[in-house]
Parts: C-alpha cells; structure tokens; sequence
C-alpha cells in the first residue's frame, strides 16, 4: 500500500487493524501518525494511545492492543521496533484477531522492509506495509499547500 491509498483510509476513519509505516519520506510519515493520534479525543488520548519504543515481549503488545479504549472508540499502539523470532511470528498470527477498535502501528524507522521477517512478510502480503516514498517536486507542493490549507495559512 502507499501512502496515498493509507491517506484515504484515515479520510474513510477506517484505519484499524495492523500497518508497518517505512520509508525514506519521514516528514509525510509523520503526518500520517499525527492524523491517527488526532483521530482520538485530546481529553482521553493519553488513555488510549500506548507507545512501546523499548523492545518488549510480543504478549506485551498483545496486551495494549487488547486493552478496551477508555470514553473513545479507539486505541492506538505505536512499536517503534520489529520484533524478531518467536515474538515476530507470535504477532503476525495475532494480527488477523486485532479488535476493529485498535490501529496497531509498527514504525521502525527504515527506509526499506526486511521481507526476511516474518512479521513484515504477513504484513505486506496483507497489504498493511504503507511505503512513504520520496516525495516528487509537484508532490511537496501540493503536499505542502494541502498541509497550510489543514492550519489555516495561505
């Protein structure tokens, strides 16, 4: 999936369920993670958003995504890491169980997927790896106006 196709998801508000975020386009990446933390009220966010950076047990991750949300419809967890071995493949099973409440948000950092992961493959071969590509000069333009328009600049 691409960026383009993931920024039609969130218009949809039909962003649940798994998505590796990779790619050389940080800045765009970056929006699209701030779009889904928005997409939770201010008032409950820090109830229903869990950030594990630090590598953690993949019964970890099940358990934040597990976790019901509190006064919202829905719960962002964001892994700042891919997990690896047993722990890789104990959530490329669980993926497909994800409660409809919970986006499950794998951004590593890379620029490109290790397709040697067992994680990652179920991921692309569910379509859940969005790729944030560089962005061509016409693309940064209308980017950049449509993000001035969302602000409210000219």
């Amino acid at each position: 999936m691409d960026r383009n196709d993931f920024f039609k998801l969130l218009k949809t508000g039909d962003a649940s369920g798994a998505y590796l975020f990779y790619g050389e386009e940080r800045y765009v990446l970056d929006v699209a993670l701030k779009r889904l933390i928005s997409g939770i009220d201010p008032a409950v966010r820090e109830l229903n958003i869990s950030y594990i950076q630090e590598k953690a047990p993949a019964g970890a991750i099940i358990a934040a995504c597990e976790t019901a949300p509190f006064l919202s419809e829905k719960r962002l967890v964001i892994v700042g890491f891919i997990p690896r071995g047993d722990d890789g493949a104990a959530i490329a099973q669980y993926i497909d169980k994800l409660p409809g409440y919970t986006a499950l948000i794998f951004e590593p950092n890379i620029e490109k997927a290790d397709k040697t992961s067992t994680l990652i493959k179920a991921l692309i071969k569910a379509d859940r790896a969005v790729y944030f590509s560089r962005l061509s000069q016409s693309e940064a333009a209308k980017f950049i106006s449509q993000q001035a328009m969302a602000h409210g600049a000219s």
